[in-house]
């Protein structure tokens, strides 16, 4: 009896020794596949996080504050202006070019300016006048260009619609005294003379009378009173301080 008794007891230690040996190696087993779990997790982890620097991160467009817009509006009229400035320069270049280096032809008279300048001089040589044209200069305001030459008391425009497009001629004076009225009343007789030169000289002096202009350049009883003469109009303008005599061209 206490044999057998002694034999169960040994059975069962050993069978309690064999579970927990048992369960050591599955503890073990478990340890070593977490670590394995482990690693690979952490070798993924790492892998994503580098694939995520590898990405450039795309910059998103920033709308222009209030202030650089009003800078490129600024800019904008900067540049604006300067070509404007530069263009108004180009024209003004050209103008004074062709003033002084090229003779200028009217389209509405049959000569250059200075053809112009050379007949109106002969006409001052043959009668001893003393009104001659030197040179002409070009003249641009708001609402009109014309060329223009001082004469003995009086001015001599020549108006265009363009450089070259004539389109009316005056001589403008003041006469305040005899003498300058005999030399404005002879440059309107020599105009006349120079612009219908198919004229003989008493014709011109006849058209001067049309107008009532007496002797010694008599304009007390002078009047607006329109004359055309080959396709040219011809008028006396009388103001408070000057007299014009107006050469308007007809189409």
């Amino acid at each position: 009896m206490r044999p057998r008794f002694i034999a169960i007891i040994i059975a069962i230690c050993f069978l309690l020794i064999s579970c927990q040996q048992q369960n050591t190696q599955d503890d073990f087993r478990g340890l070593e596949t977490n670590d394995r779990n482990g690693n690979s997790t952490e070798e993924i982890n790492t892998g994503e996080v580098a694939d995520l620097e590898e990405v450039p991160t795309q910059e998103q467009d920033t709308p222009p504050s209030p202030e650089d817009e009003k800078e490129e509006e600024k800019l904008d009229e900067n540049v604006k202006d300067d070509i404007e400035k530069e263009t108004e320069e180009d024209v003004e270049t050209e103008l004074e070019e062709l003033d002084e280096e090229t003779p200028v032809e009217f389209v509405n008279i049959p000569f250059t300016t200075d053809e112009f300048i050379g007949r109106w001089n002969a006409i001052s040589d043959s009668f001893t006048f003393e009104n001659y044209i030197s040179t002409f200069t070009f003249t641009e305001t708001e609402n009109d260009q014309y060329y223009e030459t001082d004469l003995n008391h009086s001015l001599l425009r020549v108006y265009v619609s363009s450089p070259e497009q004539a389109y009316q001629i005056e001589i403008i004076g003041k006469g305040n005294t005899d003498q300058h009225r005999f030399s404005m009343v002879t440059s309107w007789w020599q105009l006349l003379l120079m612009m219908n030169n198919s004229l003989e000289t008493h014709e011109v002096d006849m058209i001067l009378n049309d107008f009532h202009i007496g002797a010694n350049a008599d304009l007390s009883n002078v009047v607006t009173k329109p004359l055309e003469i080959n396709n040219q109009v011809f008028e006396v303008v009388r103001t408070d301080n000057s007299y014009t005599l107006k050469l308007s061209f007809i189409e």
